[in-house]
């Protein structure tokens, strides 16, 4: 058994950019694209589950759809499909939405409903069945902002409970996305071409863990592991770490502008000097 939760970024403002670099075809072909792997990863097995969920705060409900709960929506491919187009609606229409992709609450949900699926088959378990979890977040490039440290907390929760995160970007790479392959041992492909997104799913996410261990993948062996300014969003070797919310400044505040801390500077002690002998 395996469960794939779909992570899809759905800020209207990323998309914008996708569709204004590639054109208007983009739209219909990543969610179709989307939708055919989870086809695929549900043909493998009968036991196979997929969760796809929309990475935006103008959701009321971010959980869009869940193959166990197709029984009312027999044809699932169709039902998943609306889903995601009245989601990038919803999200375009919000007047409150930025730029932002608020990626963290959604790989939360994907978190725990891996774990929770994972404690009503615990019999299943027993009989030596392997419940594999996996990730799939496609990412149309941006920054996350104060989101860093909430998603690194998130990736290693997921490795300590061996959930694999793939990550199928399209734009503008982000080095906290190439972290968090690197750290559960998922993939990193980056798509140059909207026509190869699906060809690349299949190649690189579809297989599990132990196939993917004969078959060659992406060379992700180049990861930046630096500090994340929040200020500028670029990676830093020396930065001030506030010590309330751990964020990472590139230049000195004595008001930090994450969590509004104001820091205590004390006065520098003048140093005596020495008498003359």
């Amino acid at each position: 058994m395996s469960t794939l939760c779909v992570v899809i970024d759905c800020s209207p403002v990323r998309w914008g950019i996708a569709i204004e670099r590639y054109g208007e075809s983009i739209y219909q072909t990543l969610l179709s694209g989307t939708v055919a792997f989870i086809n695929a990863h549900l043909s493998l097995s009968a036991d196979n589950v997929v969760a796809v969920i929309a990475a935006n705060s103008a959701l009321k409900d971010p959980l869009l759809s869940i193959s166990d709960q197709s029984t009312e929506n027999p044809d699932f491919t169709s039902y998943t499909l609306q889903k995601l187009q009245d989601a990038l609606h919803i999200s375009a229409v919000s007047p409150n939405d930025s730029s932002a992709t608020h990626l963290s609450p959604a790989l939360a949900i994907a978190f725990c409903l891996k774990i929770s699926i994972l404690s009503v088959d615990i019999n299943r378990l027993k009989h030596d069945y392997a419940n594999e979890g996996r990730i799939l977040i496609v990412s149309l490039g941006g920054e996350f902002g104060v989101e860093r440290n909430n998603l690194m907390n998130i990736f290693f929760a997921a490795h300590k409970h061996d959930i694999i995160v793939d990550v199928a970007n399209i734009g503008k790479s982000n080095p906290i996305l190439h972290q968090a392959c690197d750290v559960t041992g998922g993939v990193h492909i980056e798509i140059t071409e909207p026509n190869c997104f699906f060809q690349k799913l299949l190649i690189y996410c579809l297989g599990s863990s132990s196939v993917r261990a004969v078959f060659s993948k992406p060379d992700n062996s180049i990861v930046d592991y630096r500090a994340i300014c929040h200020c500028h969003g670029k990676p830093v070797n020396i930065g001030y770490v506030c010590s309330v919310c751990l964020s990472v400044k590139c230049q000195f505040s004595p008001i930090c502008s994450v969590c509004n801390t104001v820091y205590k500077i004390g006065a520098l002690r003048s140093r005596k000097r020495r008498k003359e002998e």
